[in-house]
């Protein structure tokens, strides 16, 4: 795919995110899965970070705090509707974002080590 379309994917995953976060309906926890919130959370913004970088080449460091504001924005819009704002929910967040940075890094590790045996 192209940064275009990668863009074209983050606004789709922004506009679904802020529908869901600010919309007039709740989604109840799974019995069998504890703190599913959390996790749906985390991995959404690991994808969110993801498509950042493929949208933006070379623009990490950008990504990591914009989406991380929009985590945070989101939150604060949270104030006034019937969801609840959540520094825990900010932190899973963050959480998500950590995930994408060590993935990234073990795969720069992983190329390079490859180039080095191939080279």
């Amino acid at each position: 795919m192209t940064p275009r379309a990668y863009r074209l994917l983050l606004l789709f995953i922004l506009a679904l995110m802020f529908w869901r976060a600010l919309g007039p309906y709740d989604i109840a926890e799974a019995p069998l899965l504890p703190h599913t919130d959390k996790w749906v959370h985390a991995l959404v913004f690991t994808l969110l970070l993801a498509c950042w970088v493929r949208a933006f080449p070379g623009k990490i460091w950008q990504g990591v705090l914009t989406v991380l504001a929009i985590g945070g924005l989101i939150e604060v819009l949270q104030i006034g509707t019937h969801h609840t704002p959540s520094v825990r929910d900010w932190l899973a967040d963050l959480a998500g974002v950590s995930l994408y940075l060590l993935l990234h890094k073990a795969t720069l590790c992983t190329q390079r080590q490859l180039a080095r045996r191939a080279g």
